[in-house]
């Protein structure tokens, strides 16, 4: 769902960037279809995020206070995105 979402806004010219945290097999960035994808410790994330100063910052569960807060600090927009992982919950 996400991927999909993020990949249409490339598609529209957007420069659309992940950043995933605390995921250590991943390499450093991998783009895909158009989305670069940063995998790095939580304790960068935010450093790197004000380095971006992104117009929109998208985020889900326990990363809500977090990302209000830093959103709120660089006037970007923020979007919590709700998604269930469960197959056995899915309704498609």
């Amino acid at each position: 769902m996400l991927q999909t979402l993020l990949e249409a806004l490339a598609l529209r010219g957007h420069d659309v960037s992940v950043v995933a945290t605390d995921i250590p097999e991943a390499p450093p960035l991998t783009i895909l279809n158009g989305v670069s994808i940063h995998s790095m410790p939580t304790s960068t994330a935010e450093v790197y995020l004000r380095s971006q100063r992104p117009d929109v910052i998208i985020t889900h569960h326990e990363r809500i206070p977090n990302t209000v807060r830093l959103a709120r600090d660089l006037k970007s927009k923020w979007v919590f995105l709700v998604h269930n992982d469960d197959p056995a919950n899915s309704s498609t």
